[in-house]
């Protein structure tokens, strides 16, 4: 099988799939390549296809050195047939749990600062199955082995006393396994396939450490040491086995070859990625990139670390999981990997923005003083009054809004002042066209930002509290009411269209106010945050359970799923 197409970004957004390195195949690349809205010429793209691989003097100079050096290089290593040798070639379970990548192999060579290691175990010819079973799952007690409940520590003693006593087992492949690999097996997911990875030194060689980098968070000091005796297990399995290493042959600053013992090869090099970027939004077709305000940022984000960041990416997103837990971060609190990847490289990313802050106090707005001398401008909730005079001027958009949730039925009030119950798309296109009108750039609360103007105190696990929002009537809630006039605050299950035709009302709705600005006083009331999660107004709890975990509900709904409104309000910073 031959090695996976590789990819090379350009500055303005093009990319070229890079198959081989003959003159020939890099003509191929380039007439594949992927082209954005900048224009380009073909033989810009055959240079930049030369410079990628370390040749300086363009194609013309390429097609020398192929010539010249490159295919006699390839000659003299013996590097004959171009094949895969990253991904397992055996299949069976381990195939998929252990498994490199190229993008990942490339950017250890080039950007870890690291010396270039010699070897390197991708494990593609490794027949894993061979060896490394779960004991414990296949075989139950069978073995009558103590060791099948042990802790972690006395796992690694006992294999390490007795590591190749063999075990026989009643399983109709293999009559025996040796100790050690039968508990490597019991550990695979939970600590082998963590550190199977580059970041650390212990799938090269030679070794500049021994203790092994694995992709496992907030351990105490005596869980990675023993976390790290036990990996070494497997370190010591594959050095004595001998099988799924390849040599690393570097060619020059910008190309690196990898070798097996029978002459098949594959290549790196500097800034590649496995992947194509898709330029497609998350949005669509609801709504048009031109049409995502600019604080929502992520596509920017992402297109920004795709095409422009170079650097050790696996390392960079090793360091953020264990940043964001060794500053008290947990899994209630858990944003995602995107959020925590681009909180910890965000100073380097602002470098490349435009401010959004803005000197002008617009109508309608309260001002709060946060902390770190941030000044930040509130509107008060936009209103079903409100949005409507967005929906005069954005017939368009209302058209192509197919399939979301009804905003008929779930804004059916008497009194037009209330909120306004939107999806996130629908909010997303009112700030943009609220931006353009007003010619300001407004955006979402933060969660954090969120919690300094509320009125109200977080209840966190107060569930005593927060069943009394469900079972009393003075609380505010929404009622659902049919053609019929049947009113029910929990409808039953229904087809998808009957429930959205359903009428959605406030009950006993109530207000605190802060600055001048209305809060809902209900737990049956969210509003959406700037990472499209969204907060209960009352309780500040998520709209999934009644904790802080960062829930994001689908960007189709409205709330209406959940018994509740997700509603919205706009902030600015005030330029200093």
């Amino acid at each position: 099988m031959k090695q996976p197409t590789a990819y090379l970004p350009l500055e303005k957004f093009h990319i070229i799939p890079i198959n081989g390195l003959s003159p020939d195949e890099i003509k191929a690349s380039v007439s594949d390549v992927s082209r954005d809205r900048e224009k380009i010429k073909h033989l810009t793209l055959l240079n930049a296809c030369a410079k990628a691989l370390g040749v300086k003097e363009g194609f013309a100079g390429y097609k020398s050195e192929y010539a010249s050096k490159l295919k006699p290089f390839m000659e003299k290593h013996q590097l004959m047939t171009h094949a895969d040798l990253v991904s397992p070639r055996h299949d069976g379970h381990y195939s998929s749990i252990f498994r490199l990548n190229y993008q990942d192999i490339s950017e250890r060579l080039f950007f870890s600062q690291k010396p270039i290691p010699k070897k390197l175990f991708t494990g593609y010819n490794f027949h894993y199955e061979n060896h490394f079973d779960d004991g414990v799952m296949l075989y139950g007690d069978s073995f009558g082995l103590e060791g099948i409940g042990l802790s972690l520590s006395k796992k690694v003693k006992l294999a390490n006393k007795h590591p190749l006593e063999e075990i026989a087992i009643p399983y109709q492949f293999c009559k025996s396994r040796y100790l050690i690999d039968i508990i490597i097996g019991s550990e695979n997911t939970t600590l082998i396939q963590p550190g199977f990875n580059v970041i650390g030194d212990q799938l090269v060689y030679p070794r500049q450490t021994d203790n092994p980098e694995l992709c496992l968070y907030n351990r105490t000091p005596e869980d990675i040491d023993t976390e790290n005796e036990f990996f070494n297990l497997f370190v010591k399995r594959i050095d004595e086995i001998g099988q799924g290493w390849v040599d690393i042959i570097p060619y020059n600053e910008n190309l690196v070859f990898l070798r097996s013992e029978k002459g098949e090869y594959s290549f790196v090099f500097r800034n590649q990625r496995d992947k194509e970027f898709t330029h497609n939004s998350e949005f669509e077709p609801y709504l048009k990139r031109s049409e995502v305000p600019r604080f929502n940022d992520d596509y920017h984000f992402n297109r920004w670390y795709y095409f422009e960041h170079k650097g050790f990416k696996h390392k960079l997103l090793h360091e953020a999981e264990a940043e964001f837990y060794a500053k008290g971060g947990n899994v209630r609190t858990y944003p995602g990997l995107d959020t925590v990847l681009k909180n910890y490289i965000y100073d380097e990313y602002k470098k490349t923005l435009k401010p959004l802050a803005s000197e002008k106090v617009f109508e309608g707005f309260q001002r709060f003083e946060l902390s770190e001398g941030k000044v930040l401008m509130v509107s008060d909730l936009i209103s079903i009054e409100g949005f409507k005079e967005f929906m005069y001027a954005n017939s368009e958009y209302l058209g192509r809004r197919i399939g979301l949730d009804n905003l008929n039925t779930v804004n059916n009030e008497t009194d037009e002042s209330l909120p306004v119950a939107l999806t996130g798309y629908d909010v997303l296109k009112y700030i943009d066209w609220f931006n353009t009108r007003h010619g300001i750039e407004t955006r979402l609360l933060s969660l954090e930002e969120y919690n300094a103007i509320t009125p109200f105190a977080p209840l966190y696990d107060n569930y005593e509290v927060i069943r009394e929002f469900y079972s009393s009537e003075a609380a505010s809630y929404c009622v659902f009411t049919d053609k019929a006039g049947n009113a029910t605050r929990k409808p039953p299950y229904m087809e998808e269209d009957k429930f959205q035709s359903l009428k959605m009302q406030f009950h006993n709705p109530k207000f605190k106010f802060k600055n001048q600005l209305r809060f809902m006083d209900s737990h049956f009331f969210a509003e959406w945050l700037r990472d499209f999660s969204c907060v209960r107004s009352k309780s500040l709890t998520s709209i999934g359970s009644d904790n802080i975990f960062r829930l994001k509900p689908p960007l189709s709904s409205t709330g209406r799923w959940k018994y509740i409104k997700i509603g919205f309000r706009l902030c600015y910073e005030l330029e200093a």
